[in-house]
Formats: C-alpha cells, structure tokens, sequence
C-alpha cells in the first residue's frame, strides 16, 4: 500500500504505518541527549471527508508485546493545503502523547514501531493524490529539545476482521452438491416410475 495515493476504508479497516526512530537516536547521540524520544506526534492529511468519520489509533512496537493508544475517538479537522501537486481542502487526522523513557525503549527497541489507525466510522476514502498514502503521514518524535520527522515506512492495509467472511472448503462444497444432486436424481426417478404407472 505504500504507493497507492487512496484507499477505501470501511468500518473496521485499518491502515498501519512503520514508525522508524533511528534517526532521532543518531542525532540525539550527537547531540549528548536521552536516545529515545519522550513524545511523539502524527498528522495524516487526506481529500476532505466527512464531519461523521472517526478514527483510532494505537502505537505498538514491532513484536506486540507493547502498545498505547492516542486516545480517541479521533475527529479530522478541516484545513488547507499548499504543496508541489495538491492545492486546495483536506482534512488532517492528528494526535499526540508522551512517552515515558522505559515504554519508548520497550516501543521502538531498535527495530521500530508501528502506528495503527483504524476507521471507527462510516466507509471514507483515504488519501490525498497524487500523494501516496506513506507521503500523507508525517510522524514527529521529540525528546531532549530534539524535534526530528521519524522516517516514512512502509504501509500495510487489513480489512475488519468482520468483513472477511470465510469461504467454504471446496470439499464441503463438493460433498453439500453431491448430497444436492443424489436427492434431485431420487426425486427424478420417482417422478418418473409415478409417470409410467
């Protein structure tokens, strides 16, 4: 999904983002300062959407073993936007929170953290073109009077987990038709031996 400039995302669906800090880390070095960011904030800019959409989001680290939600539900603000190729209305999906130094060691743990925002809300259509959506994601991480962008990751999509209906085995198709069949060919040939007589 990273390259794709939309999405259509129905209630319950969800878009997560790779969340890499170590270019803070690196900078921080440098700098003598605390490695681990102590606050992290996102904006997600999208075409405008409707004032009913509502989101979540949760920040996790790579393995699960931790995650903390921005709280929520999340509104999208109306705003403007003024770029190479996009001149005109959006919304801006943001939040923020702090971290305390253990839990943003235990998130990002030198292999990153992922962002999660799920669609709470009616069906939207996420993106702003010909942006990508990886491009429609800016991830602030601060700490130590650093104030560094976080990398842009890569992008996965998942549908609800209620939208994904499971299909029938193909055996228990195969077995349901043949038990169809057998009951029409009995039903035929009683119709037919009624016929005769």
């Amino acid at each position: 999904m990273s390259s794709a400039t939309t999405v259509v995302m129905h209630t319950g669906d969800a878009l997560s983002f790779a969340v890499a800090d170590w270019n803070f880390s690196i900078n921080a070095a440098d700098l003598g300062l605390p490695l681990n960011p102590t606050h992290i904030g996102f904006t997600l800019v999208t075409t405008p959407l409707d004032p009913a959409a509502r989101f979540s989001a949760v920040l996790e680290s790579s393995d699960g073993s931790v995650s903390l939600s921005f709280g929520g539900p999340l509104a999208a603000a109306a705003g403007q936007f003024q770029g190479a190729y996009y001149h005109g209305a959006i919304s801006a999906i943001e939040a923020d929170m702090p971290l305390s130094g253990e839990l943003s060691q235990q998130l990002f743990a030198g292999r990153g953290a992922l962002l999660t925002l799920r669609n709470t809300g009616p069906d939207v259509l996420l993106g702003l073109a010909p942006y990508t959506l990886q491009q429609d994601l800016n991830v602030s991480l601060f700490g130590g009077g650093l104030n560094l962008g976080a990398p842009q990751g890569p992008v996965t999509f998942s549908e609800s987990p209620a939208a994904q209906v499971p299909e029938p085995l193909p055996g228990a198709l195969l077995g349901g038709g043949a038990a169809v069949l057998a009951a029409l060919s009995l039903a035929l040939r009683r119709i037919s031996h009624l016929r005769i007589r």
